[in-house]
C-alpha cells in the first residue's frame, strides 16, 4: 500500500493504492473536493506511487510467490 498525498502537503494523504495489480485506490472524496482536486492531479499525484509499487513486487514478489509457502 502507498499513500497518494496531497499536492503541496506530501504529509496529508489524499488516498492510497493497493494490490497486486495496483487497481485498488482509495480516495478521500471530501478532502478531493474541498480543495478542488480533479482527476488528472489525483492521477499524477498516484504515478509515481504505483510504479513504486510495481517495483517492489518486482524486486520482493518474483523471490517468493503464495503457492512456495505451503
Amino acid at each position: 500500500m502507498r499513500k497518494i498525498s496531497m499536492p503541496g502537503n506530501p504529509e496529508l494523504a489524499l488516498g492510497a493504492i493497493a494490490g497486486p495489480e495496483c487497481k485498488s485506490q482509495i480516495l478521500n472524496t471530501e478532502l478531493a473536493s474541498l480543495y478542488g482536486i480533479e482527476a488528472a492531479t489525483v492521477e499524477a499525484q498516484a504515478a509515481p506511487e504505483r510504479a513504486e509499487l510495481v517495483r517492489r513486487r518486482n524486486l520482493w514478489g518474483a523471490r517468493q510467490q503464495p503457492d512456495a509457502l505451503n
